[in-house]
């Protein structure tokens, strides 16, 4: 009884844990800057709180705060290093259409005000934004940012 207890435990918990999007199990607000460098070696250019890299045709990019919560540049309450965003912007030579997603649950979308011909398909609750050039249907930029669920780990906005 009590092993079938355990069982179902675990299984509640590795779905909950499982709703925020990852980029090859790397993970915001959860994966290190050292997760990102044993995944794919030293970066290509180092900005300090941005890393980048060429994989796949796609430039990647690792956003990595250095300061915490009260000083300029912070959004999330997280300690120096941690990933909040990846951004995957895809290469004309690896195409990835509107198509070969799916957006029918979950997702808002937003129309880009300065680029009208852009259109931003979100999912809050998973943590992922797909930026569509709507003409051709193309993929631009993927980006991963922290699920809905983790809004409790946001700075406070100060007045």
């Amino acid at each position: 009884m009590k092993l079938n207890a355990l069982i179902i435990a675990i299984v509640f918990l590795a779905a909950a844990s499982t709703s925020a999007k990852d980029w090859r199990g790397i993970v915001p607000l959860h994966s290190t800057r050292a997760d990102v460098e044993r995944l794919l070696g030293p970066p290509e250019t180092d900005r300090g709180f941005i890393i980048f890299y060429t994989i796949d045709f796609s430039r990647v990019s690792f956003h990595l705060p250095q300061s915490t919560c009260g000083q300029p540049g912070s959004l999330w309450n997280v300690a120096p290093n941690i990933v909040t965003e990846i951004w995957v912007t895809h290469q004309q030579l690896h195409e990835v259409r509107l198509s070969d997603v799916d957006v029918s649950k979950g997702f808002r979308t937003e129309k880009d005000p300065e680029l009208g011909d852009i259109l931003n398909y979100i999912n809050d609750a998973e943590g992922i934004r797909y930026e569509v050039d709507t003409p051709s249907g193309i993929i631009g930029l993927t980006q991963y940012f922290p699920p809905a669920k983790e809004n409790y780990r946001r700075c406070p906005v100060k007045p």
